[in-house]
């Protein structure tokens, strides 16, 4: 015997019927794709029979993800409804940007499916709005390129086509040096299309406030499906990171950052430091239920969040952390925290070159960091170190009460202290301790791969609705 990858089940005379494919894996816009994980959603739909999922189109922004369904005897297929269906079970960079309902499925003299025998989509499925001027030219360019992509439209968002934080980086500084105008990497979280950008740029006049991206709620996404979820920073401070989660979470996005980035003192214990995040969080969402995600002191900080707002009556829906160590001893003060622990999060993957570099080499520091931090001066950086040195001390110190409910936790297994970091959790949660393993390391977490993984299991969870 051996391995066909076809799909097929038993009806109800008895026959095995061909349903689609499990062995093919095809890659759209950076992202990797098992159609058959989306054909079996495809026919786990009680009016779909047949289907086939497949990437169409050229190479670049002109594919998209298109499914054809045969349906069931008796049944219509609503093409938006079942889109809908799909998006309750797969992640949103899953979901067939177009479907097609066919009679049968082409099938060659020995019954194989026929590929190339099915029809074209629609070639207007989704809007581009292809750039007119030069300055448009220039930006959807510089865009293209960031992303290896053969065309970038004006409307595109840079962060649901595959960008990250560090990609991020790279286009602001591209984008700075073709318009000869300071584009910070701020304006790309809030304007992620070219057509925002140029809009940004030219509301600012060149005088575009980055203080904002130090702010304790960072919006990475303000629009989306749903309640937004709520990303809290590693122990840098900063949540910039999290703005890949776009790729594949629909929902509004948010970052939580540390007051010490803005200038302020931080609380005097985590439990305090939650109950500005609550404060913050209720500002754009007064109501739950809620949705928190944690990276590193990150998930002790989101642990605390959502203690507290279950306390006031509220319902909290997810709770994830991203390897995070609960309650382990102080560090020994003898001992210089290295660079990668302070620095997490502002340069994600890119903070393992630093090595075993020290706190003290900050001068050197200074020319590595991406705008806008490299203008905050030596003052301000100094104190944003002093302070991610003391948040250490406070989440060393905090004693977490229980979280009702379970808990979505992402293993970075190449770290050796991450299996028994997970382990410190199963006490602070009423529930079970679900974990999901990466094959990265704890600060490359949030680059492109481990990001999308994480991105596809919190959209599972979310759209699942799952409660505490």
């Amino acid at each position: 015997m051996y391995r066909t990858g076809d799909l097929v089940m038993w009806n109800a005379d008895g026959e095995l019927e061909y349903r689609g494919r499990s062995d093919f894996q095809v890659k759209l816009r950076g992202l990797r794709i098992e159609p058959g994980e989306i054909e079996a959603a495809l026919v786990a739909q009680p009016e779909v029979a047949q289907a086939v999922a497949l990437v169409r189109g050229d190479d670049g922004m002109d594919q998209q993800l298109v499914a054809y369904v045969v349906a069931e005897a008796g049944h219509t297929v609503d093409t938006d409804r079942l889109r809908a269906g799909l998006a309750r079970h797969l992640p949103a960079y899953m979901v067939p940007a177009v479907v097609l309902v066919l009679d049968e499925l082409p099938v060659n003299a020995s019954g194989k499916l026929e590929r190339r025998a099915l029809p074209a989509p629609p070639r207007a499925v989704r809007e581009f709005r292809a750039p007119r001027t030069a300055a448009e030219t220039l930006v959807c360019e510089t865009f293209a390129q960031v992303l290896g992509v053969q065309r970038f439209g004006l409307e595109d968002n840079f962060f649901e086509l595959g960008g990250t934080s560090l990609s991020a980086t790279t286009l602001a500084a591209r984008l700075t040096a073709a318009l000869g105008q300071q584009v910070p990497v701020l304006t790309l979280f809030t304007a992620p299309t070219p057509a925002a950008v140029l809009a940004e740029l030219d509301r600012a006049a060149g005088d575009i406030d980055t203080a904002v991206a130090f702010d304790v709620l960072l919006p990475l996404r303000r629009s989306g499906i749903g309640e937004p979820l709520f990303c809290v920073h590693p122990v840098g401070g900063v949540a910039w990171s999290f703005a890949g989660l776009a790729a594949s979470v629909e929902r509004p996005l948010y970052g939580l950052q540390s007051p010490a980035l803005s200038g302020e003192d931080l609380p005097g214990t985590v439990e305090q430091w939650a109950r500005r995040y609550v404060d913050a969080i209720r500002s754009v969402q007064p109501d739950g239920p809620y949705h928190l995600l944690g990276w590193s002191l990150g998930g002790v900080l989101a642990h605390a969040v959502a203690v507290q707002l279950q306390d006031e009556g509220e319902r909290v829906e997810l709770l994830a952390v991203m390897d995070s160590r609960l309650g382990e001893p102080d560090a020994d003060e003898s001992e210089p925290v290295a660079l990668p622990e302070l620095l997490g999060g502002l340069l994600g993957e890119r903070i393992e070159d630093f090595g075993d570099a020290l706190p003290e080499d900050r001068a050197a520091l200074l020319d590595m960091l991406p705008e806008p931090f490299a203008s905050l001066g030596r003052d301000r950086i100094t104190a944003v170190l002093e302070a991610a040195l003391e948040s250490v001390d406070l989440a060393a110190a905090y004693r977490p009460r229980i979280y009702r409910g379970d808990l979505t936790y992402f293993v970075a297994v190449h770290d050796a202290s991450s299996e028994p970091a997970a382990e410190r959790w199963i006490s602070a949660v009423s529930g079970t301790v679900r974990r999901h393993r990466l094959p990265t390391t704890h600060w490359r977490m949030t680059s492109a791969e481990p990001l999308r993984r994480i991105g596809a299991v919190l959209s599972e969870h979310l759209n699942n609705g799952e409660t505490d």
